[in-house]
This record gives C-alpha cells, sequence and structure tokens, in this order.
C-alpha cells in the first residue's frame, strides 16, 4: 500500500514537471501562470515612477499586467505591459500611462520597469 502510494506521488510529481518544462516554451501559458507574481512584485516600483499622485483605474478584480512577450527566450525572461493607472502631472492633471516590466519568472526578480503617456 505504502508502495502504490509513493509511486503515485513520483508519477504525480514527473507529470508536474512535464507541465512545467512544456509551459516554459509557450509564451501564453508561461506568461499567464507568472503575471500575478509579476503584478505584485513589480506594483510598487511602478507606483514609485509617478512624480506627484497615481491612481490604479483596474478595480479590485482587474489585472494589471495585462500584455506579454518575450524579453529573453532563451532564459525565460518576460516583458509585461499594462495600462492601467493614471499619474498626475504638476497641474493636478491625470493623464493615462503605459507602464513595462521586465521580469525574470525564475528568480521571481523584476529586472526593470518604465512607463510613458498612452494606452494599449
Amino acid at each position: 500500500m505504502a508502495a502504490k502510494k509513493e509511486r503515485d506521488r513520483a508519477e504525480r510529481e514527473r507529470q508536474k514537471a512535464e507541465e512545467y518544462e512544456r509551459c516554459k516554451i509557450d509564451l501564453q501559458c508561461w506568461g499567464k501562470k507568472h503575471s500575478l507574481r509579476a503584478t505584485y512584485a513589480s506594483q510598487e516600483s511602478i507606483e514609485k515612477l509617478a512624480k506627484y499622485d497615481f491612481e490604479w483605474v483596474d478595480g479590485f478584480w482587474g489585472s494589471k499586467l495585462t500584455h506579454w512577450k518575450w524579453l529573453d527566450e532563451n532564459k525565460y525572461t518576460l516583458v509585461y505591459f499594462g495600462d492601467q493607472i493614471k499619474l498626475q502631472n504638476g497641474f493636478g492633471a491625470w493623464q493615462r500611462c503605459i507602464y513595462m516590466v521586465k521580469y525574470d519568472p525564475i528568480n521571481e526578480k523584476v529586472l526593470g520597469v518604465d512607463i510613458e503617456p498612452g494606452r494599449l
């Protein structure tokens, strides 16, 4: 009985490892899998780019990082994009902005953030 449970556990681990490896080479799978961690890791860095004030406009359940592409496919790093923030200028006017987050999912590390006026 214990040997069967151990074999079943080993098989589940093997399948999980295979699924992870398949996901790493599929941009949509890899980007979606890590978008939540990338959001949490980068949100404060994005907010710090505001010279005056900022306002997230994605709502409570909205997604801040809605698009992604490979930064370096061989290193499995990604660039995430979003436009769910408004920044305030020195005159008090608000402007929607696009932010870009370079993210390393394997090391769970933000490699850089940038922001510019506009919408996706």
